[in-house]
């Protein structure tokens, strides 16, 4: 299927030039010995093809660098591949298997063996396999990372998987400003132990803070460590959702995010970052320091406390009866039945069509959940994949239209009562809390 020759230089392509280059900046013209180097794009259906490089000039060029050891790549090429299906001719997407990987044939294939059989999946997009000429002008050193060239021949940055989008791409492609994509930088804390804190302790005593998205560090799990009479304790790029559910436990425990419950007085940004598990936007770091010992347990509470003074909201397990949507699926409607496939929950804003593909049930109702107004009752343990293709203009229909749509697709809402136990997020002024 796959041979590990494609990227040894040919003595006829430039290689004089290539030993030469040096790991390149943004900003950076491709130089002319790289656009001159023929490589060989391997697909998994076991078709090779030679190009110049300079065959792709002109185009916004995507290098998605993968391993087979990476699931989060493996699981993003059918994202990578609607880009190349909406951009078509004004956008190449090229996966990179690096040399350093030490992906053999046997490995490529039988790790793709598998996608077959579980899912009838061959991705469609080249590879290059054995790299090390783009893993050198691109360094990186966690994957997936994707290096964008644009269509001038610079480079732009090396970015993160979650900022390539349609809305994004389709906006750099008309204005040729790259300053929406996330620049992925090296990673400060591959190890994730011992990672620095987000501000510098020396000299405090006590700090209690809470940023946005720390930039080109890995998730820190929250634990407190102990240094010489000294206390740390970080939560670290954690989505929002999963920052509530641990400074609140008791109050998600068994909990449905369909069941989720707002204030009116909270604001709809609020409730998009709950429901976005995807953008650096939802992503927040704390850091807590104390020039003496603390317990987890103290250490929590003022994570709480930290959540409920950045957002002016806290949330209790409230018992009662509220305003909900009782969904129903029409098991006679062809739509919404999934015909397997690798799993895709595509749903950006600016999206030509908005993807959720052989989606566990429960994570359609809680994306419905997160563009209605209402909590969602369901009563289902199904594990069953689902496939729903909305039109691309959907969040921003109203919801009667919202609804109206879901049920051309068999999923019916009807306006109900939910007589039950819930998680209700409701705003606080932050003066009266400890």
């Amino acid at each position: 299927m796959f041979s590990l020759s494609a990227q040894t230089p040919r003595k006829d392509s430039g290689v004089d030039g290539l030993s030469r280059l040096v790991a390149l900046k943004p900003g950076d013209k491709i130089p002319d010995a790289v656009w001159n180097q023929s490589l060989e794009l391997n697909y998994f259906s076991g078709k090779k093809k030679m190009i110049k490089f300079s065959d792709l000039k002109g185009k916004l060029i995507l290098l998605d660098f993968w391993s087979t050891g990476c699931p989060s790549c493996i699981e993003g090429i059918p994202d990578m591949e609607l880009i190349q299906q909406r951009f078509q001719d004004k956008v190449q997407v090229v996966m990179v298997n690096s040399k350093r990987n030490k992906d053999t044939p046997e490995r490529i294939h039988k790790r793709f063996k598998k996608y077959k059989e579980d899912f009838n999946y061959t991705p469609v997009l080249p590879t290059i396999l054995n790299d090390t000429l783009f893993t050198s002008l691109f360094p990186h050193n966690t994957l997936p990372t994707i290096g964008i060239i644009n269509p001038e021949g610079e480079f732009v940055l090396n970015s993160f998987a979650s900022s390539i989008t349609e809305d994004i791409i389709g906006d750099f492609l008309k204005t040729g400003v790259s300053n929406r994509f996330i620049e992925k930088s090296e990673i400060k804390n591959t190890a994730r132990i011992n990672t620095p804190p987000l501000v510098d302790t020396t000299g405090l005593l006590f700090c209690s803070v809470m940023s946005g998205y720390r930039e080109n560090y890995l998730g820190v799990y929250p634990a407190v460590s102990y240094n010489k009479g000294s206390s740390l304790f970080q939560v670290g790029n954690y989505f929002l959702n999963t920052c509530y559910q641990l400074a609140f436990p008791d109050v998600f425990k068994g909990a449905q995010s369909s069941l989720f419950v707002f204030d009116d007085r909270i604001n709809k940004e609020f409730v998009d970052l709950i429901y976005d598990f995807k953008t650096t936007k939802g992503q927040f770091w704390y850091q807590l320091y104390l020039r003496d010992s603390i317990t987890q347990e103290l250490a929590f509470d003022y994570f709480r406390n930290a959540l409920i003074q950045r957002f002016n909201v806290s949330v209790e397990r409230k018992k009662g009866v509220v305003a909900a949507y009782a969904l129903s699926l029409d098991i006679s409607h062809p739509l919404w039945k999934t015909n397997g496939g690798m799993y895709i929950n595509s749903v950006d804003r600016g999206n030509e069509s908005l993807i959720l593909q052989n989606v566990p049930l429960n994570g359609v109702v809680s994306f419905i959940r997160s563009v209605l107004d209402r909590p969602i009752i369901f009563e289902s343990k199904s594990a069953e994949g689902i496939d729903l293709r909305l039109p691309g203009n959907f969040l921003d229909l109203s919801i009667e239209k919202k609804i109206a749509v879901l049920e051309q697709h068999g999923i019916k809402l009807r306006p109900t009562q939910y007589h039950g136990e819930y998680p209700y997020f409701y705003a606080v002024s932050t003066q009266h809390t400890k």
